[in-house]
């Protein structure tokens, strides 16, 4: 457990516990946890880069320029985060974002489903191999989905006339705005916003509302 620390580059490894980080101010902040979780509150970071094998990672309150987090077999859960650059890999477990405000958002989810509330972002790119994405209450300028074997909820706050579309649904169902479409759905604003998913075996629901 630390607490209260201003240093340039800090480096924290645990084989078998938790760490635990509370008010902190660095440069690097780099943390791997073997069998344990990571718990961040208040850190002010320019670059994070979070490693976690057996252990989830739980990060409220993190302001930064770029943060990296890797987690093999625990739930990722981030709230209340500024950053330019966001970047979750999760293998066997779920992610979950609330709060996130970053110019570009990367998230890659094999066995889990991924749940993202109250977000602002420039660029964000999902993957969901064997889970559902939800997305409610935020603004995407540009967005590309791939949910392999899962549903796609996705509710975004914005004009649907300034999107480019292009959804593909190969065996599910695709709305858009309540209204059922067939399996492919695309077309163009030319106004530089854009909106990529392509769903294999699950619906897709898509809400644009200001």
């Amino acid at each position: 457990s630390l607490e209260n620390i201003d240093t340039v580059d800090g480096t924290i490894s645990a084989e078998y516990g938790n760490v635990k980080v509370n008010e902190i101010e660095a440069e690097e902040l780099v943390v791997k946890a073997a069998s344990g979780d990571v718990t961040f509150k208040d850190v002010a970071a320019d670059i994070v880069d979070v490693v976690a094998e057996y252990g989830d990672v739980v990060i409220e309150d993190l302001n930064g320029v770029a943060c990296t987090i890797k987690a093999q077999s625990g739930e990722c859960s981030l709230d209340t985060i500024q950053l330019v650059n966001l970047t979750v890999t999760a293998e066997f477990g779920g992610v979950n974002l609330s709060g996130i405000e970053a110019d570009k958002i990367v998230v890659d989810a094999d066995s889990g489903n991924i749940t993202c509330r109250d977000m602002v972002a420039n660029t964000s790119e999902c993957k969901a191999e064997y889970g559902d994405i939800s997305i409610e209450n935020a603004i995407m300028d540009n967005m590309n989905i791939i949910c392999e074997s899962g549903d796609c909820d996705i509710k975004l706050t914005g004009d649907m006339a300034e999107y480019d579309v292009d959804i593909t649904v190969d065996s599910g169902v695709l709305e858009i705005n309540g209204e059922e479409q067939g399996d492919k759905y695309k077309s163009t604003s030319g106004k530089g916003k854009s909106i990529i998913i392509s769903s294999e075996y699950g619906d897709v629901n898509l809400q644009i509302k200001e």
